[in-house]
């Protein structure tokens, strides 16, 4: 098996340090560390780079939180924008060619072009063919259980370069398992488990094998053959150091369909997840605006849901949806115009701006004793920050006031 050296002096390159800060950044240009970094980039990036160069980067520490995920609590590692995310993109950047061969065709997640929608066309593609027989299995708590030995020597088999080597370590060996919030923790979660997905399909001989993070689906005729399978992979992850969920399940794909990816397969049709057309119609009754459907859309046009369509919108084909704006409904009024007057914010938007750097904020309301909408724009930030940070109490009632600081006037919600 070739292995690759000589990544280092790429990855401390100041144009990969260049384009990691422009991935990193995306969605993310509110931030103050963001714009901390744009006001002086040659500083900044320059520091990455003699870091990285002369190898002296250490782990930040992390800021860990549980976040509620469905039924599970996950802990959440989170890093410093800079200079740590910007790093991990440096890596990625130069080692995703190397993975990305390692990887098999049926594996999804945070791989390029392999998202979930990806894995749901080839699934329907897999149930054309009527399997008899699904197998589902879940690896017991996957990313805390990854060891970090195991892991450095899945990495060693494609990568010699020490220094690269050495890097990835002081990250692997900052947190017990691999932690999840980290972008790295994302390729590694694929790599560790990439030799595994070649034995189910080369070894065992399964054609169709799908593998969305742990998640594990094999499709077959035999029950018999399943459940061999399932023992031989048991076998193969103890060498990994991991084991297979208790919530293991052998069953007929016609009688249940298979829940994987967020939806219901079944070999005539596929559906939405139950907990996801529940939070639909959820939010669909309390906004009862098409703009709601929007965060839906790209988990409905991938399965059977006309009658869901039609019964809440009246469409009879996503063709209408196309026609359908989603930019906010209002008349136009200025800042100036509503400066002190009680408004209630029914919804707004972010989008970059076409004509200045930065985010534009479009903000629909309403004015204390009048039913009629109106929609204003700012490229204030303060007022980004509040709307993101209230955006769970929409419709809120609150009042803009207007400030000047070193001549520049600025806006807030009292």
């Amino acid at each position: 098996m070739k292995r690759i050296g000589n990544l280092h002096s790429k990855i401390y390159s100041y144009e990969n340090i260049e384009l990691a800060f422009r991935n990193a950044k995306k969605g993310k240009r509110s931030y103050s560390e963001v714009k901390k970094i744009e006001a002086n980039t040659k500083l900044y990036l320059g520091q990455i780079h003699e870091m990285l160069k002369n190898e002296t980067f250490k782990n930040s520490p992390y800021e860990v939180f549980e976040k509620q995920s469905g039924n599970k609590v996950r802990e959440i590692f989170k890093l410093p924008f800079f200079p740590d995310r910007i790093i991990h993109h440096c890596i990625v950047q130069v080692c995703q060619p190397i993975w990305m061969n390692l990887f098999i065709y049926d594996t999804f997640s945070t791989i390029p072009g392999r998202g979930i929608h990806a894995g749901v066309q080839r699934m329907k593609e897999a149930m054309i063919h009527k399997p008899k027989y699904c197998l589902k299995i879940d690896v017991r708590k996957y990313y805390p259980s990854i060891d970090h030995e195991v892991l450095k020597q899945i990495i060693k088999k494609k990568i010699k370069c020490e220094k690269t080597l050495n890097l990835m370590s002081e990250i692997i060996d900052s947190a017990p398992g691999v932690p999840i919030g980290n972008y790295l923790s994302q390729w590694f979660g694929n790599v560790y488990l990439s030799y595994l997905d070649h034995f189910v399909k080369e070894k065992l001989g399964v054609k169709n094998y799908f593998r969305y993070c742990d998640d594990m689906v094999l499709l077959h005729d035999s029950k018999a053959f399943l459940w061999d399978c399932l023992d031989q992979i048991r076998t193969e992850l103890s060498i990994l150091k991991l084991d297979v969920k208790y919530n293991y399940q052998v069953f007929p794909v016609n009688i249940r369909g298979i829940d994987f990816l967020g939806y219901r397969f079944f070999h005539t049709h596929t559906l939405v997840r139950k907990n996801i057309v529940k939070n639909f119609k959820a939010r669909i009754n309390k906004t009862a605006t098409k703009q709601a459907f929007s965060a839906y859309w790209g988990w409905l046009k991938h399965a059977n849901s006309y009658n869901l369509t039609k019964k809440y919108f009246d469409m009879h084909s996503f063709s209408d949806f196309a026609q359908v704006s989603f930019a906010l409904e209002g008349e136009k009024k200025r800042m100036e115009d509503i400066i002190n007057t009680e408004i209630y914010i029914s919804d707004f938007r972010v989008k970059d701006s076409k004509h200045n750097t930065g985010d534009y904020l479009s903000m629909q309301f309403k004015v204390e004793g009048d039913d009629k909408k109106y929609v204003c724009f700012t490229g204030s930030n303060v007022l980004i920050k509040q709307c993101q940070d209230y955006k769970d109490q929409l419709p809120f009632k609150t009042k803009i006031k207007a400030f000047q600081n070193k001549g520049k006037r600025y806006y807030s919600f009292t």
